[in-house]
């Protein structure tokens, strides 16, 4: 929920439907120039297949690219034109059982990353013995997160400096890789980087789902104007999912895995609003800049006419309602950055006198859309702008002098009086932005329960812009990150730590073990498993009896052999030789033979199990009200207050 500032466009309206395969044709076979080749970089990176992407995966005759070059670590990039497509997972975490040296403070303690982490230790994945030095030497977290690993004369940093100076010490760590984090962020996440920027490409506006599947455009060069492509990081594997000769840009995902996004780019002029799903695009017309709900019915905004030829521009809302594409707000202004929510309301700019006079006598409005009806929301700004919307009705945006509002139940406060970001919210009440100083780059900031949570690294301050952020209803972040506002740039992801506690109330009992078994794939790595996949504990993509066994490190709940067949019975609920049809965590026969009351009919099945569902963790969704009439408004809408 997360929306970018508005540009101007002006293009004829068309609406077309075609298939994936149309929107790019590949390649003669037999053509030279489209090749693929393999690589390996960076060091502890993984392998990754790089092709040329504007025409799609390697085709039966394609010959190898040149390799070009080879880096003095090893890496060979290939050559200009093929660029980096289907990966391998860049930085998997390591197995979580593999045995390794700990370092819980100066004390080194031989065990696994799953046990080290679960300690608070600082895993060295990269030596599977203490030795005495081992983590002698090792990084200090100050109170503010800053991290230090020398005593600043050129001497390391150990236990006892550390404490001098009151932070806490992890011993074996360097600040090069962030080890003060967990301090920094919020208990129960983790930061990783899901496209570290080794390959020199442009990332753009990531948007995250509540399956942890994050899509981005990806392109060669810094301007919109560069060939562009969709990418998407779904469990620990980076895939572009489409391709096009035409940019693809400000890509939004639902739950569904249902995308939108704008097809080609022609400065003012925009693009085609593009669904796409993995069997078809749709164009649903021109515009700039979708926004995707739960029920795949879109928003975006189109300009009138060509922008700034008169000291006015006029853009309309339009949306897709899952029938028809309909304008549905054109009140003769300059209508931008359309926000929808699964209730189907619309949130957007209005702007008066865009690009009158020297650029800074503009003012705007945020408008609220619902069911038919739009109204203004108050601001104590003259100028807010870069509206999101939850399903709670919740409205929060920038401004230029007064920093993040938020509009609730019809009361408009300020959250934050500083020079941040356009917002991004979820229903659980948590707001992410970036903020800047005149000191400092763009850095990624997290409110949640009335606390201020500074995601991105206090090493980031010097050079790195973080921004561009998304939140999903777990609580989880993406954004992206470049250096100087120039290439390299890469996507972060604030993700949950996955230790078993699934419905994230502190502990690891039986109800979080209830929904594993319905999660079950079997060592059968698997795309999309959503909210599944808070059980694939080790990371592998499957949910079998290894993340079974990482489970129970951390459960307290009963370990019963109720049929007394010397198999643990959450073994047996979990491979499927045992029910669980009430959902009670308990095997349904030993539910019936102590009270045999459940089975009244002597079928073998609990009664009411016929009137029983499948428990899951998604987020509720509520119906949508349709788009059936609109009369266009021919002045500003009215206050909106409640």
């Amino acid at each position: 929920m997360r929306h970018l500032q508005p540009s101007c466009a002006a293009i004829l309206l068309g609406i077309v439907i075609f298939s994936s395969a149309a929107l790019g044709e590949l390649p003669p076979a037999s053509d030279p120039l489209h090749c693929d080749t393999m690589y390996v970089g960076p060091p502890g990176g993984s392998r990754r297949l790089a092709i040329n992407w504007t025409h799609g995966p390697p085709q039966p005759g394609w010959v190898a690219c040149d390799r070009s070059s080879v880096q003095a670590d090893g890496a060979m990039i290939a050559s200009t034109g093929a660029y980096a497509s289907t990966y391998i997972p860049y930085d998997p975490p390591p197995p979580p059982t593999t045995p390794g040296a700990c370092c819980l403070g100066s004390t080194c303690l031989e065990t696994d990353y799953f046990d080290c982490r679960e300690q608070g230790g600082f895993f060295r994945g990269d030596i599977n013995a203490c030795f005495p030095a081992t983590c002698g030497t090792g990084a200090c977290c100050l109170a503010d997160s800053a991290c230090i690993d020398h005593d600043g004369v050129g001497g390391p940093m150990d236990d006892a400096l550390c404490a001098s100076r009151g932070g806490t010490y992890l011993g074996a760590a360097t600040c090069a890789v962030d080890p003060c984090a967990r301090f920094r962020i919020p208990d129960g996440f983790e930061i990783v980087e899901i496209s570290a920027g080794t390959e020199m490409l442009e990332r753009d506006l990531p948007s995250v789902n509540d399956c942890g599947q994050i899509v981005t455009d990806l392109r060669a060069g810094l301007s919109h104007e560069d060939d562009s492509q969709i990418h998407r990081y779904d469990n620990g594997v980076l895939s572009q999912v489409y391709t096009s000769p035409l940019p693809a840009l400000f890509p939004d995902i639902n739950n569904n895995g249902m995308m939108c996004w704008m097809s080609g780019f022609d400065g003012w002029f925009g693009g085609e609003i593009v669904l796409f799903n993995e069997d078809a695009a749709r164009v649903m017309g021109p515009g700039q800049i979708p926004r995707i709900n739960a029920l795949a019915h879109l928003a975006w905004y189109l300009p009138e006419d060509e922008p700034c030829t008169l000291t006015e521009f006029t853009s309309a809302i339009w949306v897709f309602d899952g029938d028809t594409v309909e304008k549905v707000y054109d009140d003769g202004l300059s209508n931008v950055s359309a926000a929808i929510n699964d209730l189907d309301e619309v949130v957007w700019t209005a702007y008066t006198n865009p690009c009158g006079g020297s650029g800074t006598d503009w003012t705007s409005e945020i408008v609220l859309l619902s069911n038919g009806v739009a109204g203004r929301l108050p601001s104590g700004s003259s100028t807010p702008q870069g509206p999101t919307i939850d399903n709670i009705r919740r409205v929060a945006w920038q401004t230029s002098e007064a920093g993040l509002e938020v509009w609730e139940g019809g009361v408009t406060s300020p959250l934050l009086v500083a020079t941040t970001s356009v917002p991004a919210l979820n229903d659980r009440g948590d707001i992410t932005y970036s903020f800047k100083t005149t000191d400092t780059p763009w850095q990624v900031w997290l409110h949640r329960d009335n606390v201020f949570y500074q995601i991105s690294s206090l090493e980031d301050l010097t050079t790195t812009v973080n921004t561009e952020i998304d939140i999903n209803e777990y609580g989880e972040l993406a954004w992206v990150w470049r250096v100087n506002f120039q290439l390299p740039n890469g996507t972060r992801y604030m993700r949950r730590i996955r230790r078993g506690d699934v419905d994230f109330d502190g502990d690891v009992d039986i109800d979080d073990f209830i929904p594993m078994p319905r999660c079950y794939t079997g060592s059968v790595p698997t795309d999309g498993l959503c909210e599944c996949r808070f059980f694939d504990i080790d990371h592998d993509r499957d949910i079998d009896a290894a993340d079974l066994d990482l489970f129970l490190r951390n459960y307290v709940g009963p370990l019963d052999d109720c049929n007394n067949n010397t198999i643990l019975d959450l073994n047996e609920l979990l491979d499927g030789t045992a029910s669980d049809c009430n959902f009670n965590g308990a095997i349904d026969t030993c539910d019936i033979t102590a009270d045999p009351l459940l089975d009244l009919d002597g079928d073998g099945v609990i009664d009411t199990c016929c009137q029983m569902s499948v428990p899951s963790q998604p987020i509720d969704v509520v119906a949508t009200n349709r788009y059936l009439s609109f009369d266009v408004p021919d002045s500003s809408p009215p206050l909106m207050t409640m």
